[in-house]
């Protein structure tokens, strides 16, 4: 419990977490367990609202979660980055003997974003393979085949719906069933 919070009684404390829940005091006694008509529970609120205590435990409930969604608006952020790099879409800039030049991410750095990335979503990627066509593409750079092995956790099924893949298996027992 934070420090704030450690001086309140139980009904306090449940009037604080309501009331930053919810912002309407009234509301708050009421779901904090004080009992009465809504004046007077709006009497109480008001009174709680007063005091010292209870007014630095609200604001720092309300900074805590402030803090956590920034904390986790700073993580999706990081995951849609690491994704574009993945994906290709984001650049990098490289000091060259011409100077400066910007320039997707290397296919090692691909790699890399995407085993961090992988680590974010609770995937254990166990081997990385990148295979070289050694065809020079068109901006200059070799293209790369790049095989990941994860762990099953997921069915066939799954996998195919995640990736939006169709299922082709069907297809093919109904032409075994049905030659032509």
């Amino acid at each position: 419990m934070p420090k704030t919070r450690r001086y309140l009684s139980k009904r306090e404390d449940a009037f604080v977490t309501a009331y930053v829940r919810c912002g309407n005091g009234t509301q708050a006694a009421k779901e904090a367990g004080y009992s009465g008509k809504d004046d007077t529970l709006a009497r109480i609120a008001r009174a709680n609202l007063k005091k010292s205590r209870i007014r630095e435990a609200i604001k720092a409930m309300r900074q805590e979660i402030e803090d956590r969604e920034a904390k986790i608006l700073s993580l999706v952020r990081g995951k849609e980055w690491l994704t574009r790099v993945v994906l290709g879409e984001e650049k990098t800039v490289v000091d060259g003997p011409e100077g400066p030049s910007v320039r997707p991410f290397s296919d090692a750095s691909r790699v890399n974003a995407f085993k961090a990335l992988s680590e974010t979503m609770g995937w254990k990627v166990e081997q990385v393979k990148m295979k070289h066509s050694g065809k020079v593409g068109v901006e200059g750079e070799v293209t790369a085949r790049v095989e990941v092995v994860v762990p099953a956790k997921l069915t066939r099924e799954e996998w195919d719906k995640l990736w939006g893949k169709k299922e082709e298996e069907p297809k093919k027992e109904k032409e075994k069933e049905n030659p032509k």
